[in-house]
């Protein structure tokens, strides 16, 4: 993964590095490499593996993103619909057809600006509950590492998105 190295000496030479910490700005480096190549890891997960301060870390990716003038990449949801699945141990015809699902909707305004994760939570909660899978609430959120609440948030959003979409009737 050369082009977190890139990230890193961009910012070295912008002198942003200085007085902060290296494990945590190599965080944030690694998860704007990771934005960037639509690897599916959260700044949470690279933060664990290398026991670095998270708070610290999204400091410095906010950072990086201001100062190297980088836009704001988000991951397409469908990547974390899987990777929530498996966690969850949801089978594969409920978690083919929540992606068939999110594709339907994805270019809704609604989403934008949205957690990808918790939008993919959510989409397979609804499509769980469809196929009459039982399956909490909490489960799909702790298997997506989000709240609760942000989950129930998200549920409402796009069961609206779903009722106003005259192509998914």
């Amino acid at each position: 993964m050369k082009k977190h190295y890139y990230t890193y000496k961009k910012a070295l030479e912008k002198g942003l590095i200085k007085g902060r910490s290296i494990k945590e700005m190599i965080v944030a480096c690694v998860y704007l490499v990771c934005k960037k190549v639509n690897i599916p890891r959260t700044l949470s997960e690279i933060s664990q593996i290398v026991e670095a301060d998270e708070i610290f870390a999204a400091r410095c990716y906010r950072l990086l993103m201001r100062e190297l003038k980088i836009t704001h990449v988000q991951f397409k949801p469908t990547i974390f619909i899987r990777k929530i699945a498996d966690e969850a141990n949801i089978n594969e015809r409920t978690a083919r057809e929540s992606i068939d699902l999110l594709l339907a909707i994805q270019n809704e305004n609604v989403f934008s600006g949205k957690n990808s994760l918790s939008i993919a939570a959510a989409i397979l909660y609804i499509t769980c509950r469809k196929h009459k899978q039982k399956i909490s609430q909490a489960r799909i959120a702790s298997a997506a590492n989000i709240n609760i609440m942000t989950l129930r948030k998200r549920l409402s959003e796009v069961r609206n998105v779903i009722v106003n979409a005259s192509f998914l009737n």
